[in-house]
């Protein structure tokens, strides 16, 4: 599945080059293209950060900021650089050091805010994600979602796993913070939660709100 994954984010950058009929496939097109994925769109929206905002400058750079690299004559498919070589090669080894067999879309998002000098980055990180804080984030919520997997309150792994996928009985997409903590709010106050996670899920919440004020006192 995950493999599958990195296929159709890897078409959709190579069809959106194509539409530009750029002659490279950049670290915006693989940036665009993630925006697209469930897991990177929610972990943007829990840091503070605005998906639609970045999608729209990356609209903007791709459409104006290119045209260097626009080909109108004999077109025919765009070229891979060395900088998504590399990219695509940190983040493999990023999910190796963390003990995964296969390459997510998180891992390529993590890569990309690694490179600082990229657009991609620098529009991330005015919404206040960083390659720093997507990390500390991700370990949090990894180490939430394995101690309800060795839980064996088989309810709380449930209601961990309905929050990180969405929860898919909610009318409208909501990000995985505020199911996750409703969720397991709620089963702290029936007494029906391991301490450790409830632990855990403090440091999540603790975390998040640095970063929203940090945020709000960037942006006065």
């Amino acid at each position: 599945m995950s493999e599958q994954k990195i296929q159709v984010l890897v078409d959709k950058a190579y069809a959106t080059a194509t539409d530009f009929q750029h002659e490279y496939v950049t670290l915006e097109h693989i940036m665009a293209a993630l925006l697209e994925d469930k897991n990177v769109m929610n972990t943007i929206i829990d840091l503070g950060g605005e998906p639609a905002d970045i999608y729209e400058r990356l609209h903007d750079y791709l459409s104006v900021e290119l045209g260097d690299i626009v080909i109108t004559d004999n077109y025919t498919k765009p070229k891979q650089t060395n900088t998504l070589t590399r990219v695509f090669n940190r983040a493999f080894t990023q999910a190796i050091f963390q003990g995964n067999q296969e390459l997510q879309p998180t891992d390529v998002f993590l890569s990309i805010l690694a490179e600082h000098e990229s657009y991609a980055a620098y529009i991330c990180a005015e919404n206040g994600v960083t390659r720093e804080n997507v990390v500390e984030y991700l370990a949090i919520v990894n180490g939430i979602q394995n101690q309800a997997e060795s839980s064996n309150d088989a309810s709380v792994a449930e209601a961990v796993a309905s929050a990180l996928s969405g929860g898919a009985k909610q009318a409208a997409p909501a990000s995985m913070l505020a199911q996750f903590t409703t969720n397991l709010n709620k089963r702290a106050a029936e007494g029906h939660i391991d301490p450790l996670i409830g632990r855990t899920l403090k440091k999540l919440i603790n975390l998040l709100e640095h970063l929203l004020v940090v945020k709000r006192t960037t942006l006065s």
